[in-house]
């Protein structure tokens, strides 16, 4: 099965829907934006696929690591704003690109190597603050979280100085890639065994 799989708050399932014009290959990540549009980062191209909450297939960025100012070779995380936008997290070089809707670069923070501001030795995810304001980057080797302020005029996020020692945490839910949950409580998971369905 290649399709969307929809649960309620207390898990039930609620019921599916399939991808878009083509199959997913390897999803990695999902969002929410503030309109209950599902988003979902394919490793694969890179792609995101946008689908509204019927189902159907909205937007759709393909292969945007070759988009002037993108460069992302390897994605592993995305985060999605209330308007639209969306985050996506470059594990080769631990670079978060920041887009549009409309998929236009707005501006980027991050760089690999020894742990330090706006640097990660091995970022693995990302999101953004209750209220939008900071971007969120959790650097796994290094245990420690980053945030950055999310300026939506400008084009380039500037790092804020506040970075956060963070302690290994011991989890029983089953192994996912992603989990998002919409303004309805309405979960949507990238269940780890089945890499394919969302």
């Amino acid at each position: 099965r290649k399709q969307v799989d929809i649960y309620a708050p207390n898990g039930e399932f609620v019921s599916w829907y399939a991808g878009g014009l083509e199959a997913f290959v390897s999803p990695v990540s999902i969002g929410i934006s503030g309109n209950n549009e599902v988003y979902i980062l394919e490793a694969f191209g890179p792609s995101v696929i946008m689908f509204d909450v019927n189902g159907n297939q909205t937007n759709f960025h393909r292969n945007f690591s070759q988009w002037e100012g993108a460069f992302v070779e390897e994605p592993v995380s995305m985060t999605v704003l209330k308007n639209g936008d969306f985050l996506v997290l470059d594990k080769k070089t631990a670079r978060t690109v920041h887009f549009s809707r409309l998929g236009v670069v707005l501006g980027s923070v991050g760089a690999k190597g020894a742990a330090g501001a706006g640097v990660f030795s091995n970022a693995i995810t990302i999101n953004s603050s209750r209220n939008e304001s900071q971007l969120v980057v959790l650097d796994f080797s290094a245990l420690n979280v980053q945030l950055f302020n999310i300026e939506s005029q400008s084009p380039n996020i500037p790092p804020h100085l506040k970075r956060m020692r963070i302690q290994a945490l011991a989890s029983s839910r089953p192994a996912c890639y992603d989990l998002a949950v919409n303004s309805d409580r309405i979960r949507y998971a990238i269940p780890a065994k089945n890499h394919q369905m969302v």
